[in-house]
């Protein structure tokens, strides 16, 4: 998530300040996904986190895909996470 871009700033400046979960998967669809001991999370107030590409250089995994659900659709929900697994959730959270 550190190193995800942001360009368009929706919903924050990209990385730890601020991004969707789309942009966050199409960061990992282009860069792959490495492990947590390859690059370890470490919590900074504020957002402070930046990202350490070197760290992101070697994937271990790759994401594939992913598909945005209807807004508010609670059986859209509850198939794609009996049909497909993990679900992600980007929340409007501001003050």
């Amino acid at each position: 998530i550190s190193c995800t871009p942001n360009p368009e700033h929706c919903g924050g400046s990209g990385g730890c300040g601020g991004a969707t979960a789309e942009q966050a998967f199409n960061f990992s669809m282009k860069s792959g996904v490495t492990t947590e001991a390859a690059y370890p999370y470490k919590h900074y107030p504020f957002s402070r986190h930046t990202c350490e590409e070197a760290h992101v250089r070697t994937p271990a995994a790759a994401v594939g895909g992913f598909v945005r659900l209807p807004k508010n659709d609670d059986h859209a929900l509850l198939t794609a996470l009996v049909q497909h697994g993990p679900i992600a959730v980007t929340v409007a959270a501001t003050s």
